[in-house]
């Protein structure tokens, strides 16, 4: 391909152009008129390739797009399947929408059955007029046939009515109990689902449009594809019925009709596929020029910018001319053979007429018969797309849903007191979706009961895994986490959570009201929660509020600063009253001041509790009973404050580092 660069651009027939003033006289935008634009250059030019190309660049990518492997389709599941979630009411509800779409799809073809047979009886009426008293007869056939056509609307009213609802109705029972069992399936895995599929609502936003795909397949599509199939049938029988010969005449003519649509639509999806290549280009060549406006000003190319994206429009006028063409051409043979086709039948209806083998109304109802039954396959088989989405999509939900749950032990003891000893021993540890790299090897730590314990260490010391394998979102590979002397695998999960108060540096905040995110999870009372609120020095800013306690927060609501989420966190933490505090790098993006007033707040609520703190900033760990520095996924000091600056280790160099850091830099 010829290179088409913003800045240096030239088409191949075409010198390159220099950059020039903007006192200069801009050189002419090519026409699309001119004679370029379909392919004929000027004299002694080189014929140009289709896509703007060179001849020296022809056939270079043939190789490359020939030997790649063609794309596996996507898996679906059967048809059937899509149904998987349907009880007896939901099958007996597409059993009454089936048939009622079949009565409707019918009753179009038997109205044009009862339609020529009228006509029979008029044309008999003109060409034999009041012999023997026959035109009472003729017109107590023509009331009786009124009456007819108002039964079939009547049917018709009903039929498509409870073929609609029953299909809708029944689509969205099916799709309600799949989101259901999604949901539900969902919340019951491991956290190393989540680390491996993601967390960021990729995972239900998928289930919302999936869900979408599989109802639209097993609700109203259903239902228009057996009422266009009975069309399709009815159509065939009542003309079969009525006269063969045009029958048969007729569908021998159909494939004619059907390829030159067929040919037409071919030809206009490889040109509607380059004419988007060509406004790609094109695209390409102005967003360029947007991204490095400044470049393109420093430079004074816009004039450049604008010949090279005018000349890339060219090739899209070409293509957008073949289309008018090929579409023109295909519809006008398509209709004219249609049209040709029942001249064709009229005039072998004229013989048969003549020799006595059928007459006007016959020839009449079996070619708008069939006619009227190509119309049903056609439409029949536009349903196909909305059902191959739907099995896609059942695929990917039905793969959720027959994953196995947590294989976490809802289950087990609880302790009748709890005195906070937390022991880790011996932990080796790895994330499921990184098993080859190690997070913990070989961990002891002990946490005597209600004191306070600090974690610090190097980035990838493995500091941060400890909250998650105490709040067991993660079970150890090898070792124990043991809560005063228990295995905490051998206690029941909702009570251990329940023992256990996490504040983070990143709270999260529900789309509720501030009284409703304080008390999540909990029942308490309006004076429970301001207690808790004033505990975490929250009530100040919350009362300060238009609406209090009623405000609404989250991605929805009021946009709290940092420090005002942490408090609220806290005072969560609070209300729900644990024996076990786990703080996770609380205060590390705070402010001086706004610090100052959370650790107020947290050394409330470390009072009388087993506290795990990971900390980066090793100045406001220095009065924790305990400070454990950690290296390469193991313990390799623990002691005082005092004690650990004395032993001169890796906890001494950490705060020297974080001191000369603190440092202006000159």
């Amino acid at each position: 391909m010829v290179s088409r660069g913003l800045f240096g651009w030239s088409p191949p027939h075409v010198q390159p152009l220099t950059p020039v003033s903007e006192t200069s006289e801009p050189p002419e935008s090519p026409s699309p008129y001119a004679a370029d634009a379909f392919g004929v250059g000027g004299p002694g030019d080189p014929p140009r390739h289709p896509d703007g190309a060179g001849p020296e660049d022809d056939g270079g990518d043939d190789d490359g797009a020939d030997g790649e492997d063609p794309e596996p389709p996507p898996a679906a599941v059967p048809f059937k399947r899509l149904f998987a979630c349907a009880d007896r009411l939901d099958w007996a509800l597409m059993a009454a929408g089936g048939a009622a779409a079949a009565a409707h799809g019918v009753a179009l073809v038997v109205y044009l059955h009862l339609f020529g047979r009228a006509i029979n009886i008029v044309t008999s009426d003109m060409l034999a007029p009041d012999l023997d008293g026959s035109s009472n007869q003729i017109v107590m056939s023509d009331m009786l046939h009124a009456l007819y056509f108002l039964y079939i609307a009547i049917g018709v009213f009903f039929a498509g009515w409870i073929e609609v609802s029953c299909w809708i109705l029944t689509g969205e029972r099916q799709t309600a109990v799949i989101r259901s069992k999604y949901v539900q399936v969902l919340l019951n895995q491991d956290m190393s689902f989540f680390d491996t599929y993601g967390n960021n609502g990729d995972i239900v936003s998928q289930v919302l449009s999936d869900v979408l795909l599989i109802q639209s397949a097993l609700s109203e599509k259903v239902g228009n594809y057996i009422h266009n199939m009975a069309t399709f049938f009815g159509g065939l029988v009542i003309g079969l019925v009525n006269c063969w010969q045009i029958a048969l005449l007729t569908l021998a003519t159909g494939p004619f009709i059907v390829a030159a649509g067929g040919i037409s639509n071919i030809f206009l999806h490889r040109l509607a596929e380059n004419i988007q290549d060509a406004y790609g280009e094109a695209a390409s060549i102005a967003e360029q020029a947007i991204l490095y406006i400044r470049t393109l000003y420093s430079f004074t190319n816009e004039t450049l910018a604008k010949y090279s994206y005018a000349t890339s429009l060219q090739a899209t006028l070409r293509y957008g001319i073949l289309i008018s063409l090929v579409q023109g051409l295909g519809l006008g043979f398509t209709y004219g053979l249609a049209i040709c086709s029942c001249a064709l039948q009229l005039w072998v209806g004229r013989f048969l007429i003549l020799h006595g083998r059928a007459n006007g109304g016959e020839i009449v109802v079996a070619l708008f018969a069939i006619i009227l039954s190509g119309l049903g396959l056609n439409q029949a088989a536009t349903n196909f797309y909305s059902f191959e989405q739907g099995r896609i999509a059942a695929y990917r939900l039905y793969e959720m849903i027959s994953r196995s749950t947590s294989t976490v032990n809802q289950d087990g003891r609880t302790l009748n007191s709890v005195q906070g000893n937390i022991e880790f021993r011996n932990v080796y540890f790895s994330y499921l979706s990184r098993p080859e790299i190690p997070i913990l090897s070989g961990f002891y730590l002990t946490v005597p009961a209600r004191k306070t314990v600090a974690l610090v260490g190097r980035n990838g010391s493995g500091k941060s895994s400890i909250i998650p394998l105490m709040e067991r979102f993660y079970d150890p590979t090898l070792g124990e986490v043991l809560l005063d002397g228990e295995n905490i695998k051998n206690l029941k999960l909702e009570w251990l959570r329940s023992q256990i108060g996490l504040v983070t540096q990143e709270p999260a905040l529900l789309s509720l009201s501030i009284r409703e995110n304080i008390a999540y999870g909990r029942s308490a009372t309006t004076d429970q929660i301001e207690e808790a609120a004033k505990t975490a020095h929250a009530h100040t800013f919350i009362s300060s509020l238009e609406k209090g306690y009623e405000t609404q927060v989250g991605r929805a609501g009021l946009s709290l600063t940092e420090e005002q989420k942490i408090k609220l966190s806290i005072a969560r933490a609070v209300l729900s009253n644990p024996s076990i505090l786990l703080l996770d790098e609380v205060t590390g993006a705070l402010d001086f001041e706004a610090e100052k007033a959370v650790q107020e707040a947290l050394d409330v609520l470390m009072l009388g509790r087993s506290t795990i703190i990971i900390a980066r900033r090793l100045s406001l760990i220095r009065n924790a009973d305990y400070i454990a520095v950690m290296e390469e996924g193991q313990l390799v000091e623990m002691g005082t404050h005092e004690e650990l600056l004395n032993l001169d280790g890796l906890y001494a160099e950490l705060l020297k580092c974080e001191e000369a850091a603190k440092l202006p830099k000159r």
